[in-house]
């Protein structure tokens, strides 16, 4: 399903930029840089080439900056698979079908004026006891989610609520009888939850319960600002069928 919707946005883009809508083009850039992207899926799609196009069409805009944010991230997350490792984010091996013409894309965030403030938890448990029989990818997928947790809680609070998140996914689908499916909603809370910052929160306070998150879609789980650019999306979408059955009523 990823895939397919990853062609969708990549046909849309290079749409947009042929026809010079760049309106449409930052709102799919904006979605873009959502998706939980994977080696695999930039082999199969190709749409590296697609953001190297319109980082190309449009220097020195608002497009290439977010172009080269999107190529930079990809370069740093996707490699060739390991073998023992189906999470494995090793950077090491860039991907030349997404590699900047200069090679070269820094990127710098600010946050000198930000203030940190993360929550404790007291509450008494043995981690390694509970890890005791656990595979070696479900420990490497707890682990991944607990150090996106705490960005805005503490490491006791991050490995607790990590351990609910998988227990949550793995009772909904079992890791051995529905592999795929417990994987592929593992890799989209994890990425979520390292995007979504008010997501986050809300898994940390308590105001979203380990159950309705593992229930939450796509949608749910972005960025308000994701949702947006989606929203804008699938209205031109839809206005363009509507357009093209007019035409084709009137021909």
């Amino acid at each position: 399903r990823l895939e397919l919707q990853t062609i969708e946005y990549k046909t849309s883009l290079d749409k947009s930029i042929d026809n010079d809508s760049q309106d449409s083009i930052i709102d799919l850039l904006i979605i873009l840089k959502d998706i939980p992207m994977t080696y695999e899926l930039l082999k199969s799609t190709l749409i590296g080439h697609s953001l190297n196009n319109a980082k190309k069409k449009y220097p020195n805009t608002k497009i290439a900056q977010l172009a080269k944010e999107i190529i930079n991230n990809w370069k740093n997350k996707c490699s060739k698979p390991s073998e023992n490792n189906q999470f494995s984010q090793d950077s090491s091996k860039s991907l030349s079908n997404i590699t900047d013409e200069d090679g070269n894309i820094n990127l710098s965030i600010d946050k000198s004026n930000e203030i940190e403030t993360k929550t404790t938890v007291d509450i008494p448990f043995d981690y390694k006891a509970l890890l005791k029989n656990y595979s070696d990818g479900r420990i490497k997928i707890i682990e991944l989610i607990s150090s996106h947790l705490r960005a805005d809680c503490d490491d006791e609070a991050a490995k607790f609520l990590s351990f609910c998140i998988e227990d949550a996914v793995n009772s909904k689908y079992d890791n051995e009888a529905d592999k795929k499916e417990y994987k592929d909603k593992l890799k989209s809370l994890s990425f979520n939850l390292k995007q979504n910052k008010v997501l986050r929160e809300q898994v940390i306070n308590g105001s979203i319960q380990m159950n309705d998150l593992v229930n939450m879609s796509a949608n749910d789980l972005a960025t308000e600002e994701t949702r947006i650019a989606r929203g804008k999306i699938a209205e031109a979408s839809f206005n363009e069928r509507r357009s093209d059955m007019y035409e084709l009523k009137r021909s």
